[in-house]
């Protein structure tokens, strides 16, 4: 019996594949990927455990990337972005406060937590 989801995906997968080498071939002019895009595609189509492997490899590369890239991106988006803006933002902020809460006088009653939103 065919697993039509295992099957679907696996195809749905070197279809990105190889859409995204012809794409990267027609930005860069260079005539390789579009000779390895044939090469997953015509390999895919022969063997399906051939497509199973490459897209088994692909999700595992995309896997370690999203490690690999995702941190250091994150880190650096915080430390050289986020943070400058807020500091240059309160340090040219108006109001000189020394505390950013402010105190609330207010009676809770019964009725402020019968709805809270």
């Amino acid at each position: 019996m065919i697993d039509r989801k295992t099957n679907v995906h696996q195809s749905t997968i070197i279809l990105g594949l190889v859409t995204g080498l012809l794409i990267l071939s027609l930005i860069t002019k260079e005539v390789a990927f579009v000779y390895i895009g044939l090469f997953f595609s015509l390999f895919s189509a022969l063997s399906e455990k051939i497509g199973n492997l490459f897209a088994k490899i692909w999700m595992l590369l995309g896997n370690l990337m999203s490690y690999v890239v995702g941190v250091p991106l994150l880190f650096v988006l915080y430390i050289f972005i986020l943070t400058p803006l807020a500091l240059l933002k309160r340090s040219f902020s108006a109001k000189k406060k020394t505390d950013l809460w402010y105190n609330r006088r207010h009676y809770f009653s019964k009725e402020s937590f019968l709805r809270p939103w």
